[in-house]
C-alpha cells in the first residue's frame, strides 16, 4: 500500500560495518503536493537541504524513484532533464545534482542514500554512470516490494536492521539493472548470448554448441565472447566445462551405483587433463568429490578383508611333529 506521510531516517557511518561492502546512510518517502515546498524541508540534516540555484554535492550515492507525479532533474554530468512515473535519477559523491517536482501536479517519491566499496565497484565497472544517472524503468513491482521492505526494516527495532537494510539496498541495485534491461529489451547479440546459455545447459558434454552459435552471429568471435562474459562472468567454454562438472555431481548424488562409467563417458580418453583442469574448479580431487568411485562389491570386499587386497591361501596340512604333510595323489585304476 502507498504510503501518504513522509518519513524519513538518517543512519551516520559506521567503520565497523566496512566489511560488508555497502552501507545505507538514508532512506525515506517524500509526498509533495501541487504547489508544495520543492525542496527538502529544514529538519534534514546540513548538506542535504538546499537551494535550487545552487545546487548541492554530496559524498556519498544516492537514488530517487519516481512514484507518481512529474518533476525535473538536473546534474553537471547530464544537464536537465524530466522525470516522470518509474524513472529513477541516480546521485553520484561529487557531482552536482538538484530535483524538484513539478509546481502543478508534485509528486511521490521514494529516496536512499548509500556508500561502499560495492558500490564504487559498480561504478568503476561501467554498470552506473554519472552520464547515465536517468534510468527508466517503470513503475516495477519487484522494486517497489524491496525499497518498502527495506523501509519497514529501518522502522522496526530488529537487531541487525542496518546491516539488512544494507543488503536490501544492493538487492535494489541488481533489480534496478534487471528492470532498466527489460525496459530497453535485449540486443539481438545478448539474446544469441542467453540462447547459447540454454542450449550449453541441455548438451553441456559438446564444444560443437559453442562454434555453431557464433557461425550464426553477424559479430566476430571476440566480440560473442566478451559479450558472453560480460553476461556470465565466464568464457562459453569455462561455462560448459562449469556445467559439466554441476552435471557429473548431481548424477553422483542422485545415483546408488558406481561411477567408474561415468568418468569414463564424460572424460572420452581425456581423464588426466580434464581430472586436473575439474580438480582446479572443485578445489580437491576427483576421487575425494567422489566423481571417480569404485564398485560397491569392491568396497564390500575390502571392508571385509580388513582392508587388505591379499588372497586368502587354504590352510596347509601338517603331521604329528609339526612337518609338512605332501597331499597323496590318487592313481587311477589299473
Amino acid at each position: 500500500m502507498q504510503p501518504v506521510k513522509e518519513y524519513f531516517r538518517y543512519l551516520p557511518p559506521n567503520h565497523s560495518d566496512d566489511a560488508w561492502g555497502l552501507q545505507l546512510t538514508g532512506a525515506g518517502y517524500q509526498p509533495v503536493g501541487p504547489g508544495g515546498d520543492p525542496i527538502p524541508r529544514r529538519r534534514h540534516p546540513p548538506g542535504h537541504v538546499y537551494r535550487w540555484a545552487d545546487g548541492r554535492v554530496l559524498d556519498e550515492y544516492g537514488l530517487v524513484y519516481v512514484l507518481h507525479g512529474r518533476g525535473e532533474f538536473d546534474s553537471a554530468a547530464t544537464g536537465p532533464a524530466e522525470l516522470a512515473v518509474g524513472d529513477v535519477a541516480l546521485l553520484f559523491p561529487g557531482v552536482r545534482h538538484r530535483y524538484r517536482p513539478h509546481p502543478v501536479t508534485g509528486w511521490g517519491i521514494y529516496w536512499l542514500h548509500f556508500r561502499g566499496q560495492t558500490a564504487d565497484r559498480l561504478r568503476a565497472d561501467g554498470r552506473f554512470a554519472p552520464e547515465r544517472a536517468l534510468v527508466q524503468t517503470g513503475v516495477d513491482e519487484t522494486m517497489l516490494v524491496c525499497i518498502r521492505s527495506l523501509l519497514d526494516v529501518l522502522r522496526s527495532d530488529m537487531l541487525a536492521a542496518r546491516r539488512i537494510a544494507s543488503a536490501k539496498t544492493l538487492e535494489l541495485l541488481a533489480r534496478l539493472e534487471a528492470a532498466a534491461l527489460m525496459q530497453q529489451g535485449a540486443s539481438p547479440v545478448e539474446e544469441l548470448v542467453r540462447q547459447a546459455c540454454l542450449l550449453l545447459e541441455e548438451s553441456p558434454g559438446t564444444g560443437a554448441v559453442v562454434e555453431g552459435l557464433i557461425g550464426q552471429l553477424s559479430v566476430g568471435r571476440a566480440q560473442f565472447f566478451r559479450i558472453f562474459k560480460q553476461q556470465t562472468g565466464m568464457s562459453p567454454y569455462r561455462y560448459r566445462l562449469v556445467i559439466t562438472i554441476r552435471r557429473a555431481a548431481e548424477m553422483l548424488h542422485e545415483s546408488s551405483d558406481g561411477h567408474r562409467p561415468l568418468d569414463r563417458r564424460s572424460t572420452r580418453g581425456r581423464a588426466p587433463a580434464v581430472r586436473r583442469r575439474r580438480a582446479d574448479r572443485l578445489g580437491r580431487s576427483l576421487s575425494d568429490a567422489g566423481l571417480v568411485a569404485r564398485s560397491a562389491p569392491d568396497a564390500a570386499r575390502r571392508a571385509v578383508a580388513g582392508g587388505s587386497h591379499r588372497r586368502r591361501s587354504r590352510p596347509v596340512a601338517r603331521g604329528p611333529s609339526g612337518t609338512r604333510r605332501r597331499p597323496t595323489r590318487c592313481r587311477r585304476p589299473a
